[in-house]
């Protein structure tokens, strides 16, 4: 694993704390050309909350790194829909049976 992607996983991870609620599922991430990849899945509806929250978390995540863009994806995909994202890394995933 090289350096950007352990940076990102972790910066992900901290930028997370405190933030996740009932409504977020998973988030995924990849580097690809000096772009960074953010995909937020939501359960229902995407609240205020989370119109407001999720960009600054993007821009916490951006902030680790000088020369690199962000790319954020903010998703509705309801329970009990699968998710498939083989290109990125799983980085936060809500328990679901």
């Amino acid at each position: 694993m090289n350096e950007d992607l352990l940076t990102l996983r972790l910066a992900v991870q901290n930028a997370l704390l405190g933030y996740t609620t009932h409504e977020l599922r998973a988030v995924y991430v990849k580097i690809s050309n000096k772009i960074i990849y953010l995909t937020m899945i939501f359960d229902g509806e995407i609240s205020e909350y989370w119109s407001e929250i999720a960009p600054e978390i993007g821009t916490e995540i951006i902030s680790h790194f000088s020369n690199h863009s962000i790319h954020e994806n903010f998703m509705r995909k309801d329970y009990p829909e699968k998710l498939n994202f083989p290109d990125f890394i799983c980085v936060y995933k809500r328990y679901e049976k």
